[in-house]
């Protein structure tokens, strides 16, 4: 009995981050729309922790990078600097992982050029054409797809 209850919460475990994991997706690629967005984005992500090893890290760091499009210009050099931290750290743990490579490349394609965070765009965009044809989820192949 113990062994299926087990069984059963790791299961539904997977399905909940899965479903998670899709939602962040969303959520991301339509945060850029309206600060609303970006920052119910950023509240999906804010207890997402740096221990917690999994791409929401990067996801998180985008959520700042783009919560600080709103900020006053006082404020968005520190917002950027976190969120680069953030995506920064789960690239260079996960160096494999084509989805951080994905939002850290996204998010410098997007940056102002003054902001000096763009220096990773050729060598991401390289690394992600080389790995689309083993991504399986769907989901992720579609966004992929979308880098010219």
């Amino acid at each position: 009995m113990k062994t299926r209850l087990l069984i059963f919460l790791t299961t539904f475990s997977l399905f909940l981050s899965a479903q998670s994991l899709s939602s962040i997706r969303e959520a991301y690629r339509t945060a850029v729309d309206s600060k609303e967005k970006a920052g119910a984005f950023f509240d999906d992500l804010k207890s997402v922790q740096q221990s917690n090893g999994t791409v929401l890290m990067a996801y998180k760091g985008a959520a700042y990078m783009l919560l600080a499009k709103y900020e006053p210009l006082t404020n968005k050099k520190s917002q950027i600097k976190n969120g680069k931290a953030w995506i920064e750290s789960y690239v260079k743990n996960n160096p494999d992982d084509v989805e951080g490579r994905f939002v850290r490349l996204t998010i410098q394609q997007n940056l102002p050029k003054i902001a000096g965070y763009s220096q990773n765009i050729d060598e991401d965009k390289e690394f992600i054409k080389k790995k689309l044809p083993t991504v399986t989820d769907s989901q992720l192949k579609k966004m992929l797809e979308t880098i010219k």
